[in-house]
């Protein structure tokens, strides 16, 4: 009878890849030790220095077979290393062990594709050169006739092969699972299914094997490959067992075909499971980093607008502001008075113009000198907003020169008022040195105040007019005061 999986090659396969040389001599001790019984019950019985070479030889070859397997993957995986920008999640154990583990082993070699083949053709290669070591030794020392050779090393690379194949995917590639509660339904019908597979198959001899790959295929697309490489590892155990204790054969008059076909129909459905698993976590890859390069596109495209509209508003603000006081400009000020005179929801509302000026401002200008007459400016506007109480459609603007203009929505006459005479205390209070004024020895200011409700027979200019000569009359009046006019009279 002949041995149908050899496990200690996913063992030395498992502990290569993840401490890589490291575990050398661990793995030469194993073998020895794993091979003192079959050698000593070898028939006929082996001189020891037959003993000593075997021993030696079949050693060097798992560990070459380790050793080659690896290499081959680790090629692979380097490649894709750097493309993988999903961080692997770390076990306990894993992070435990940090220092003595290979970097390398923290990428899984079942998230692509190509590291899933390199994975296939390492699992097959490498127990050639296994097999091909130990067959010629046996060869050399004429313990194998030549009409076995081939049956012999077809099994030896069989047996390792599957090895690796079937649970090296489970030792190497392990990965949390989370279900939820209406999934486990699904997981309990599918192991129902792969138990009467099984009993039909292998239990009775119904020619049914072949209905595990869809089964397997529901497995990886609903609950992941790791729970898949699971049920793959329990067939294959089922199966090899049964088919060992001659309960079913692949080959009805060979039993030891049976279990060569047996192991056949594993490995094909271990590889075909994670080829296919490999191919659904590129596609899940590809689809999260296409929907987070949309997201990040829409994050871009969204702050790129945000900064074209706050880029906007300070071109506008720049636009509109005068650049010397930092209040609103005269081309700020007309195109809000004309909103506000055409304004479809004042319903009859009141609207008020104030026009402003410093008095003696060009005496100011030739006693201090321009640039303290443009400080002198700043003070006034700064001035002016802090006496004008905040509302959505009162304006605060630089006219031109000396002159400023206040426009006051929803005010009539005694609002209007009220604002002029805080301006002039604010005015007391700031108390501007011009001692060329022939008001005071203060700067001051004498205002003009026009109120009116727009209508169609009365225009944005006419009360401009009506503000601009009010202001004249304050002048006329003494200056440092102010002068209103509404409607057709003046107060």
């Amino acid at each position: 009878r002949i041995t149908p999986v050899w496990l200690p090659s996913a063992f030395t396969f498992s502990l290569f890849f993840y401490f890589g040389h490291r575990v050398a001599p661990g793995i030469i001790i194993g073998s020895v030790l794993g091979l003192v019984h079959p050698l000593i019950n070898f028939e006929p019985p082996l001189f020891w220095w037959h003993f000593c070479f075997l021993a030696m030889m079949f050693t060097t070859a798992n560990l070459l077979q380790a050793w080659l397997a690896n290499l081959w993957l680790k090629r692979s995986l380097v490649t894709v290393r750097d493309q993988d920008t999903q961080e692997e999640p770390y076990s306990r154990l894993r992070l435990s062990l940090l220092p003595f583990i290979d970097p390398i082993s923290f990428t899984n070699p079942f998230h692509h594709l190509r590291t899933t083949m390199a994975f296939i053709k390492a699992a097959l290669v490498a127990p050639m050169a296994s097999a091909s070591i130990g067959i010629g030794c046996l060869i050399l020392l004429q313990r194998l006739p030549w009409d076995e050779v081939t049956y012999t090393w077809l099994t030896w690379w069989l047996a390792s092969a599957l090895a690796i194949l079937v649970f090296s995917p489970i030792l190497i590639g392990f990965e949390s699972q989370q279900y939820s509660k209406r999934m486990l339904p699904i997981l309990l019908l599918c192991f129902i299914v792969c138990s009467l597979i099984g009993l039909y198959s292998f239990g009775m001899g119904y020619p049914l094997a072949y209905l595990f790959l869809p089964l397997l295929l529901i497995i990886v697309f609903y609950f992941g490959r790791f729970s898949a490489s699971v049920f793959v590892s329990v067939i294959a155990i089922i199966s090899i067992i049964l088919t060992y204790l001659g309960q079913t054969n692949f080959v009805s008059d060979s039993p030891n075909d049976s279990i060569i076909f047996v192991q056949i129909f594993a490995s094909v459905l271990s590889a075909a499971t994670l080829l296919f698993a490999a191919l659904i976590k590129e596609k899940k890859t590809a689809q999260e980093r296409l929907f987070q390069a949309i997201y990040s596109l829409e994050d871009q495209v969204e702050d790129q607008s945000r900064e074209l509209f706050e880029s906007k508003n300070k071109l506008e603000a720049l636009v509109n502001l005068h650049n010397l006081t930092g209040i609103a400009n005269r081309r700020y000020f007309e195109n809000t008075f004309e909103r506000e005179w055409h304004r479809p929801d004042r319903m009859g509302e009141p609207l008020t113009l104030m026009v402003l000026d410093i008095d003696c401002f060009k005496a100011y200008n030739d006693h201090y000198g321009s640039a303290q007459g443009d400080v002198c400016l700043q003070k006034i506007a700064r001035l002016l907003e802090e006496s004008v109480e905040g509302g959505h459609s009162n304006l605060v603007a630089h006219y031109g020169g000396q002159e400023f203009v206040i426009l006051l929505s929803n005010a009539g006459i005694p609002e209007a008022s009220a604002v002029a005479e805080r301006i002039l205390a604010n005015l007391r209070v700031a108390a501007i040195p011009h001692q060329s004024s022939t008001v005071a020895d203060i700067v001051t200011i004498s205002i003009g105040i026009a109120v009116t409700t727009p209508h169609e027979h009365f225009t944005r200019r006419g009360l401009f007019v009506r503000a601009d000569e009010a202001l004249y009359k304050a002048k006329e009046r003494g200056k440092n005061r102010y002068q209103t006019w509404h409607f057709d009279h003046e107060r």
